[in-house]
């Protein structure tokens, strides 16, 4: 019987390199979600130093099916379709070490690589920096207004650096599509504005800092698709993973379209005791819940479906005479009130 190391769900675990000082060295990737992430930061420089993805003891690998291939360049997104110098999947301990650009000694180098399983191959990029990139340590978004842009306010450990961009991503569509905007800094805050929704819509929304400007990670979004934010991303905060999200308030009123006041004696605009006061009227949507009516300030009784509703009320002997007052009252599923006092084809009732 033959054991192998392979396993059918193996994802990237960490990378061997010699990027640090030169001597090969194993660093775990931390697991941010979609991809995987790990920053270094060189002691000396060189070039050609190594570099390979894997997981236990290397049966199963991610690097270049051949030898003496050098990455194509930091701060940029590897695509293994295109590269031979990337994360592409191999077993049985195949393929061979990649190797890096120059290095330069005291930057920072943050490792990025997706964590599909085997045996697709992986999407990589690490982003070159002079600094060690600041936290996003908060995000906020102002009360969302129907069709009105809404800005979402960033909290950064420290002042963005010079090459050090910040930007939103955001979709009302479930991140089926999404898009992206550069958030404005003054200091350690700054401000993105989201485009307006129709009420009722839903912005979901997470926040990445990058090495890569706005025409650089535009041009990688259009060249991979949605994979090119991880890739290009520093730092995120996407909330616990389970990202930010505010749904546009609906602030709109329905409406009370057509009020009819009538009654069953013999003469509809006349009421006696017993008689039965009938008030027809529409609304513009279906009410959340039943409308409410009173008549000549008595609870009445309503029923209907939809958009058509009558309310009704039998006048006793107690019901002051003169004209007949009601008051009808609906409401949305937002709460928003409409309340007619009045008919709209001037009808009315006597109670004598």
């Amino acid at each position: 019987m033959i054991f192998t190391s392979f396993s059918g769900y193996a994802q990237p675990t960490f990378i061997g390199t010699q990027l640090v000082d030169g001597s090969y060295q194993t660093h775990n990737l931390n697991d941010l979600g979609a991809f995987r992430q790990v920053r270094l930061q060189s002691t000396s420089g060189a070039t050609g130093r190594v570099w390979e993805f894997a997981t236990g003891d290397y049966f199963e690998n991610w690097r270049p099916y051949t030898a003496f291939q050098t990455l194509a360049g930091f701060d940029q997104v590897i695509d293994p379709a295109t590269e031979a110098a990337s994360a592409r999947y191999n077993s049985s301990y195949g393929g061979q070490s990649g190797e890096l650009p120059s290095i330069t000694s005291g930057n920072y180098y943050t490792i990025n690589v997706t964590e599909y399983a085997p045996p697709t191959n992986q999407f990589m990029a690490i982003l070159e920096t002079s600094f060690n990139p600041a936290t996003i340590t908060t995000v906020t978004n102002d009360p969302p207004v129907e069709n009105t842009a809404t800005d979402v306010d960033v909290t950064l450990s420290a002042a963005p650096s010079a090459g050090e961009f910040v930007y939103v991503r955001y979709s009302s569509d479930g991140f089926a599509t999404s898009n992206y905007a550069s958030v404005s800094f003054t200091g350690a805050n700054g401000t993105a504005s989201l485009p307006g929704l129709p009420e009722g819509a839903t912005m979901v929304y997470y926040v990445l800092s990058s090495s890569l400007g706005s025409t650089a990670l535009g041009s990688e979004v259009g060249a991979v698709g949605a994979v090119a934010y991880d890739m290009a991303t520093l730092n995120l905060n996407n909330n616990g993973g389970a990202n930010y999200s505010y749904t546009v308030p609906d602030t709109t009123p329905p409406n009370i379209l057509s009020v009819s006041i009538s009654s069953d004696n013999a003469d509809p605009t006349l009421a006696r005791t017993g008689d039965v006061i009938s008030i027809a009227f529409t609304t513009d949507e279906t009410p959340d819940g039943t409308p409410t009516a009173t008549i000549q300030g008595n609870t009445a009784s309503v029923s209907g479906s939809g958009t058509s509703w009558t309310a009704t009320w039998t006048v006793q002997g107690s019901d002051t005479n003169g004209p007949a007052s009601f008051s009808i009252t609906i409401q949305d599923a937002a709460g928003n009130p409409d309340t007619a006092t009045a008919t709209t084809d001037a009808s009315s009732v006597s109670i004598d």
